[in-house]
Formats: structure tokens, C-alpha cells, sequence
């Protein structure tokens, strides 16, 4: 028998019969076969631990620009009631409260300018206001007995002194908050006095 040892033109080659008769053990070819390579295992690499994440920023400190910008509006306003311009100091308070409604000196004054402009019922609204945001602000209290003497509220005006006296009494020595220099010994002997009067009996 032949077999053909080319796939282009003809080529033949004359096999053994031997061969043919007794083929090769299966573990024989594969003696000849020519070994695969063992594929190499990836190189392990090590994981980076995770950084720790940056700490937050440190705060900024206050804005000196924008207090400043406060105080001045503010010192404008008064300036324009003192001329009698109380529209113009009421419009200022309101843009510095438009931009800070926490702003307790505005919410004083804006108080204290509803009282000059002859309203004391939108006065007493106003005051009611800045005691929210600032419960423990003894001149608060002490608006809140005038505007209460001007609509003859004489109960609501003497609960106004005593809550006065006693926010007085938790505070140190020195100036008052928003006091125009008044100190807390001065504060705190007016508003006896006050208290005094108010449970005198009327003359007849």
C-alpha cells in the first residue's frame, strides 16, 4: 500500500505492511509527542493597603468682612432714626435681616424702631420675635415692659420685669448685651424699682 505524503502534486510513499498490521501503542505516539508548556502562574501581586482618608478642613475662621459689614448697617440705621428717616432704618435692618434672620442686634432694633415709628402692637410682635431667637436677653424683656406699658398691659409689663430681674440675676457682672453701656448692678436696681412700683397700691 501507499500513502500520499504530500497535499500538492502527487507524492506517494510505499508503507510497510508491518506497519500497517501492528500499529503503534497509544503510549508510544504520545512518548513522541512533544510536551506542552505548563502555563506559569500570575505572579501574585501584593494589594495596596487603602490610604485613610483625608481629615476635614479645618473651619474658617469668622468673616471679619461681613461683621464688620453688619455693624455698619446697622450704625447707618440708627443714624437715619436720629434724623427721622424711620422707612430708610427700617429698609436697612430688613436687608441685614434678609441676609442673617438670626441676627439678634438687628431683631433689637428693628424692635426698638416699630416702637419710634408709633406702632407699638407691630412693635410687640417684633419683640416677641427677637426673644425667640434670643430667649435670655435681659434688654429684650426690658422692651418687652415698655411696649407692654404703652398698650396698658400692666400684668404682661410686670411678668416682663420679673422674667428680666431673673435672667439678670444668671448673668456675670459688667455691661449688658445691647445695653448702650447700661451695667447689670445698674439694670438690676432699675428694674427693682420698678417691680417697687408696680405693687404699690394706686393713690385714690
Amino acid at each position: 500500500p501507499f500513502r500520499m505524503i504530500a497535499t500538492l502534486g502527487v507524492a506517494w510513499e510505499k508503507v510497510d505492511d508491518n506497519a500497517i498490521a501492528h500499529p503503534p501503542h497509544p503510549a508510544a505516539r504520545n512518548a513522541v509527542r512533544p510536551a506542552r508548556p505548563r502555563r506559569r502562574a500570575a505572579p501574585h501581586t501584593r494589594t495596596k493597603p487603602t490610604p485613610p482618608p483625608d481629615s476635614p478642613p479645618a473651619p474658617a475662621p469668622p468673616n471679619s468682612t461681613s461683621t464688620s459689614t453688619e455693624a455698619e448697617a446697622l450704625t447707618d440705621a440708627r443714624r437715619r432714626a436720629d434724623a427721622g428717616r424711620i422707612d430708610d432704618a427700617l429698609q436697612l435692618v430688613d436687608d441685614e435681616l434678609a441676609r442673617d434672620p438670626l441676627d439678634v442686634a438687628a431683631r433689637h432694633l428693628r424692635c426698638v424702631l416699630a416702637l419710634a415709628g408709633g406702632d407699638p402692637r407691630r412693635a410687640l410682635e417684633e419683640g416677641r420675635r427677637l426673644l425667640y431667637v434670643a430667649p435670655h436677653l435681659v434688654v429684650g424683656h426690658l422692651l418687652m415692659h415698655r411696649l407692654h406699658t404703652a398698650l396698658d398691659d400692666r400684668a404682661a409689663a410686670r411678668r416682663a420685669l420679673v422674667i428680666a430681674l431673673r435672667e439678670l440675676e444668671r448673668q456675670p457682672s459688667g455691661p449688658l448685651p445691647l445695653g448702650d453701656g447700661v451695667t447689670t448692678d445698674d439694670a438690676a436696681a432699675e428694674i427693682r424699682a420698678l417691680l417697687a412700683s408696680s405693687s404699690s397700691p394706686e393713690p385714690a
